[in-house]
């Protein structure tokens, strides 16, 4: 009955340590999604944006949470069949497309603005290997047409 009880107090403890571990990394990847000097955004396989980071919307003029849920094309409006176009193929295929330079115009609290940037777009996938969603890192490298400094410049 005493190993019975030691193993699980053992368990339990191992489960605790593992759960204080999961809650370190999570707040320790806030963390990074928060303060990364690049614009980080999530977004659906509806093209909805879920998430963008504090960069993003500092770069934008918006609050994180104002484009929570807007279609991509809402802020990136140049061609938004092509942009959906290539997400799905990413997100078909599984395949990560990496550091690719594009001109973009976007929205901002000012008008549109163009940006050149360079450009990584990588599936999020479930624990099932389905993919759910899209992460898009973009560097904006230049900004055009009487734009704002980017920000951290």
């Amino acid at each position: 009955m005493r190993k019975a009880h030691r193993r699980k107090r053992t368990s339990l403890e191992r489960l605790r340590n593992l759960s204080r571990e999961l809650h370190l990394d999570e707040r320790c990847l806030q963390a990074v999604f928060a303060h990364a000097p690049i614009m980080i955004l999530y977004k659906d396989i509806d093209d909805r944006i879920i998430r963008i980071n504090k960069y993003a919307a500092d770069f934008l003029g918006v609050e994180e949470e104002a484009v929570e849920g807007l279609h991509s094309y809402e802020l990136f409006p140049a061609d938004p069949q092509a942009y959906y176009k290539n997400d799905m193929e990413i997100i078909k295929s599984g395949q990560a497309k990496m550091n690719y330079r594009t001109i973009i115009p976007v929205h901002t609290r000012g008008g549109i603005k163009t940006i050149d940037a360079l450009i990584s777009k990588i599936p999020h996938m479930d624990c099932c290997g389905n993919a759910i969603g899209l992460i898009i890192f973009l560097i904006p490298i230049e900004a055009t047409e009487g734009s704002e400094d980017i920000p951290g410049d």
